[in-house]
């Protein structure tokens, strides 16, 4: 029987640093027995190599290289922001082995900051897959990404940068084929591309994971105090703080949200490693975790 305390990534030669980052933060908080499933196409034999030794550094840690044929995901939308590689999501969902169950889907722009095992307690063999709302669009007025695909807004449009995949429910579907084969039906719709397509299937059925504990992205969390002492964590739009149109009764959280934080997603343009990223007194918070696991790679 595989290691049920899984993980998988996709990745392609432009983020081999990030990556590493990525695990060492997450190795070096989360010290026991775990397998992590590598999804990629270009990476040259000297890069597995590379990868293969620096994993080795944690005994506990065993990587699994797979290697994929892009020409699958030929006339499915890919910019430089969304790459080919992010359709490896559901494609590989199909080559992981026999009786496992579920596993834990991760982005690479992400630092851990602590054990998060509790996160294998979670059951979505009913429900298809956890994730976390997409706080970071609702924060830069993204526009209604619900409306845009015609779904109900009962519920939240969700961020596929931390994920939990149910294999039992997604076979049952038809595997990642067949999210594949919707994302070609639907393909005109696809701003977001794999967070799309997955809200497409799961927006009824999805498990909510709290966005500030496992999908916390870097940015200013000025929240009303009443709704914050309630339990709801709902940043004012970036729009009305440059507007200096902040309601009464709104403070600034963004210390206490991110210390809260068990990860810490990059989003869009806040990657730490991007040169022509602005100076921020948040990135300088945020980045804490970042410049930690950094660090340690060397």
């Amino acid at each position: 029987m595989p290691n049920q305390r899984a993980f998988m990534s996709v990745v392609n030669r432009k983020y081999i640093d990030p990556l590493k980052i990525m695990w060492t933060s997450l190795f070096s908080t989360n010290s026991y027995p775990l397998d992590f499933y590598l999804f990629y196409e270009d990476l040259s034999d000297d890069d597995t190599s590379d990868l293969v030794s620096f994993v080795s550094r944690w005994p506990d840690v065993k990587l699994v290289l797979m290697p994929m044929d892009a020409n699958v995901f030929e006339g499915l939308p890919v910019t430089e922001e969304f790459p080919k590689e992010i359709y490896f999501k559901f494609a590989g969902l199909d080559h992981l082995p026999e009786g496992l169950k579920q596993i834990v889907c991760m982005d690479i722009d992400m630092a851990v900051k602590r054990d998060i095992s509790e996160i294998f307690s979670k059951d979505v063999s009913s429900c298809g897959l956890a994730a976390c709302e997409d706080v970071f669009g609702h924060f830069f007025g993204m526009g209604n990404n619900l409306a845009r695909l015609g779904l109900r807004n009962d519920r939240p449009y969700f961020n596929a940068g931390f994920m939990i995949f149910s294999l039992e429910f997604i076979q049952k579907i038809g595997g990642g084929k067949a999210i594949l084969k919707l994302a070609h039906l639907n393909k005109k719709i696809l701003y977001f591309p794999e967070q799309d397509i997955l809200n497409l299937i799961f927006h009824d059925s999805f498990l909510l994971l709290p966005w500030n504990v496992y999908n916390c992205p870097p940015i200013h969390y000025v929240m009303s105090r009443e709704r914050v002492e309630a339990g709801i964590l709902e940043p004012l739009e970036l729009s009305l703080i440059m507007a200096n149109e902040i309601p009464e009764g709104y403070l600034d959280y963004t210390r206490s949200v991110y210390d809260n934080a068990a990860i810490v997603h990059y989003m869009g343009r806040s990657k730490p490693w991007r040169a022509e990223r602005e100076s921020s007194t948040v990135y300088d918070i945020f980045d804490e975790a970042y410049l930690r696991a950094k660090d340690l790679v060397k």
